[in-house]
């Protein structure tokens, strides 16, 4: 595995529900976390300064959100043009897999991913899996092998993760079938769709 060298622009809201995120860039040396809101023009300068983004926390297809569910978003529709130049980020939200079709983007992602007991529950996970030791075991697992393939290319970063993050629990199970690599598909974000 080659490693990469790279500037980070870590996008992760303050959010005590995913903290747990955190350690995916603890040991980062070169990094610019945002943990608060700041403005379109402001975030989209920061995107193409860094060689990476990485975004994490609570979201929809139509992007991350902001501080809370009816906030708005701090990675959304504005952000797709500044993202297009990216090839090598991280979108780990829920439906991130939607937001990162839709705008044509390249990096790994997930879909529907469960984080949380109820989360779980209304995705189907039976109520003797769904405890808050098997989230919390998911959690735990996903974190750690990200963190161990932050410094290596997407390609084998989602390898290493889906290698690892496979074992006899339904929710690790849900969430691995939901991880992907993404191609960019070079859109034009400027023109009307």
């Amino acid at each position: 595995m080659q490693t990469l060298r790279m500037r980070h622009l870590i996008v992760h809201m303050t959010d005590p529900s995913t903290d747990f995120l955190s350690p995916i860039y603890e040991n980062f040396s070169s990094k610019t976390v945002l943990r608060e809101p700041v403005t379109v023009r402001e975030i989209n300068t920061l995107i193409t300064s860094h060689d990476r983004v990485v975004m994490l926390g609570h979201g929809s297809p139509d992007g991350l959100f902001s501080m809370g569910f009816c906030t708005g978003y701090i990675i959304g529709d504005e952000n797709a043009g500044a993202l297009a130049g990216k090839t090598n980020s991280l979108f780990i939200w829920c439906h991130a897999s939607d937001f990162v079709r839709n705008h044509g983007l390249g990096g790994v992602t997930s879909g529907m991913f469960i984080s949380e007991v109820e989360e779980g529950l209304m995705c189907g996970i039976p109520e003797r899996y769904c405890t808050q030791a098997a989230i919390n075991h998911s959690n735990r697992l996903f974190v750690r092998l990200i963190a161990e393939a932050m410094h290596v290319d997407q390609r084998e970063m989602l390898k290493h993760v889906l290698k690892g993050y496979n074992c006899d629990c339904p929710i690790v199970d849900y969430n691995r079938k939901r991880l992907h690599l993404a191609e960019s598909q070079g859109r034009n974000f400027f023109s009307k769709k």
